[in-house]
């Protein structure tokens, strides 16, 4: 059931249907009215089909006509399914390591620091220009003995270039 909430300068509506939020702010109420009466649709749709999507799930044919086709066709081209992806997920905390930069074939740089992914971010800002990038997660006491190897046996051009050897 849609909830509405009046602002200065229009109405936010709060929607909630199976497990699934979504809200949005419109100019006058009966526009987010409206639109409370699209979506709860979508949504519902949408919950129907995680429904049938579940491992193992019966299927239920009532249920399963009132998905729409759209949606039937999506979960068909999908290349992975929702456990596969599930099983496969990275936590969103910081890594401390090595990272490799490459570009083509080659390594062009190694470095360190206490979270990879932040520090290949600003490299990526900060206009370095790479293809792919690679990083062995380590503790921070390790780290400066690694990335010193590394540079040594890998010669990358950009840490020679620094003059770090």
């Amino acid at each position: 059931m849609p909830h509405y909430t009046q602002y200065k300068d229009g109405w936010r509506v709060q929607l909630q249907v199976a497990g699934v939020r979504k809200s949005t702010t419109h100019p006058t109420k009966e526009a987010a009215e409206a639109w409370a009466a699209a979506y709860e649709d979508v949504l519902r749709n949408r919950g129907r089909a995680r429904a049938m999507c579940a491992p193992n799930a019966p299927i239920d044919m009532k249920l399963l006509s009132a998905v729409p086709v759209k949606v039937l066709r999506a979960i068909g081209d999908l290349p992975y399914d929702r456990m596969t992806i599930l099983s496969s997920t990275i936590p969103c905390t910081s890594r401390s390591g090595i990272y490799f930069l490459v570009t083509g074939a080659e390594i062009v740089y190694v470095g360190q620091s206490v979270d990879v992914l932040k520090r290949i971010s600003r490299h990526m800002s900060d206009g370095r220009e790479f293809d792919a990038y690679a990083f062995i997660s380590c503790p921070p006491e390790e780290m400066d003995r690694l990335e010193k190897l590394y540079i040594t046996a890998l010669l990358p051009d950009w840490n020679m270039s620094l003059g770090n050897r």
